[in-house]
């Protein structure tokens, strides 16, 4: 992975590129089981000379396989050459990159940290609880 903060041609390039890529994958990939996953281009990483380009892509449906990501993936990666074909002609640039699509799974890292975050929030509610509780008995027990 190589730096980020590079040139600014660079990285307006890679937003460019993936709100392209974004269009082109709502409006021009016509397989049903793409459309139904939910596709989101969250980042595109091109390679110093702009020759390569990472893309990581998530999806809106939440209980989608690991079978049926792997198949979207595999249909984004088959129409590779035609994104490839439309960044060159919509941004002018001689060589396009050469894609590769990946699972992005910054999302599925964040559903885990907040599920784990609101057990422990629920296990610390459940310990003030009964502290307060404990401490009620031992009021009444002085009183006596």
């Amino acid at each position: 992975m190589r730096k980020r903060g590079g040139n600014f041609r660079g990285r307006r390039l890679e937003s460019d590129i993936r709100r392209l890529l974004s269009e082109l994958i709502a409006r021009e990939v016509n397989d049903s089981r793409v459309q139904d996953a939910g596709p989101i281009v969250n980042q595109v990483q091109l390679s110093p000379d702009h020759g390569y380009g990472r893309v990581y892509v998530s999806f809106l449906k939440p209980d989608l396989k690991e079978g049926a990501r792997d198949a979207c993936l595999g249909i984004l990666q088959e129409s590779s050459g035609y994104f490839r074909s439309q960044i060159g002609r919509r941004f002018s640039i001689r060589v396009a990159p050469e894609l590769s699509f990946f699972y992005d799974e910054t999302s599925d890292e964040m559903a885990r940290i907040q599920r784990d975050l609101e057990e422990e929030r629920q296990e610390l509610e459940r310990i003030k609880a009964a502290a307060a509780s404990d401490d009620g008995e031992a009021s009444e027990d002085e009183l006596e």
